[in-house]
């Protein structure tokens, strides 16, 4: 692959960056890992999880704790379908937002989702490549803020990554990340779900209540090689918390979020003063 290309904005029409030469729903994308296939399936269904209050909680805790000013640049860490910043694209605020993720269907359901929005003020680039080789080629204090949502975890090296956040983000800036735990138990969130939505009277009937338990244990299928994934890599709420103050940043917030089966950090890298 070509070397990452950064920090440079375009109208929408040549936004989408792709370091292939092929369009990039005919992406090959033989240098990226074996376990590719699974993310380019799951992210066919990914938008689902909007359907779950405790997801919509998390991503608008993130956003919140973003809360950018106009102007300032955002870089979204395996960004998926681009829900995190997608509210920020709405915004009337000349803000720059990045979007790099190494799986393709995602950022094709994210160019679509950019697409239906009218008269959009914030820059936005998608970027097809992998997350940590592309913050490998970034310049250092090129970036106002980082999100990473449930990203660290699946990737190569979660210390380097963190390192390489530090290295991008200017003084000041804040980190923004969500890890599931080591201990992930999907079946939690699907049962908080029911009760969200049992509360809310959504379920007023037995074949609604089947349907969405159908569509909901399905996505639990789907989790089970994250699962796998969580109990490799994934960390305990104090331990990433302590890995994040080791890597230098002032550790504003760790809490349990996503019906308590995620951590969600905020860390700010010091300004230069202090």
């Amino acid at each position: 692959l070509p070397p990452a290309e950064h920090l440079q904005f375009f109208p929408w029409d040549r936004l989408c960056v792709n370091p292939c030469s092929l369009p990039l729903e005919k992406c090959l994308a033989r240098e990226f890992p074996p376990e590719l296939p699974f993310w380019n399936d799951y992210m066919k269904i990914y938008n689902r999880l909007q359907e779950s209050p405790d997801y919509q909680e998390m991503q608008e805790a993130v956003r919140e704790a973003l809360n950018p000013a106009p102007g300032q640049i955002l870089l979204d860490v395996g960004c998926g379908t681009f829900n995190t910043l997608l509210p920020f694209a709405r915004k009337k605020d000349e803000m720059r937002l990045i979007g790099v993720d190494s799986t393709a269907p995602a950022l094709l359901i994210a160019q679509d989702q950019l697409e239906r929005i009218p008269d959009r003020s914030p820059e936005v680039k998608l970027v097809w490549y992998d997350a940590l080789s592309y913050l490998r080629g970034m310049k250092a204090q090129s970036v106002n803020h980082v999100a990473a949502v449930n990203t660290l975890y699946v990737m190569e090296d979660a210390h380097e990554a963190l390192m390489e956040i530090w290295r991008v983000l200017a003084p000041g800036g804040r980190l923004v990340m969500v890890d599931i735990f080591r201990d992930f138990k999907p079946h939690k969130i699907l049962f908080s779900k029911i009760a969200h939505r049992w509360k809310a009277n959504r379920m007023s009937t037995p074949f609604m209540a089947i349907l969405d338990g159908v569509r909901s244990l399905s996505l639990l299928n789907d989790n089970r090689y994250l699962v796998k994934l969580a109990a490799q890599n994934g960390k305990t709420l104090d331990a990433y918390a302590s890995v994040l103050a080791q890597t230098g940043f002032d550790v504003l917030e760790a809490r349990k979020v996503y019906a308590k089966q995620a951590g969600l950090y905020v860390a700010q890298k010091p300004k230069e003063d202090e």
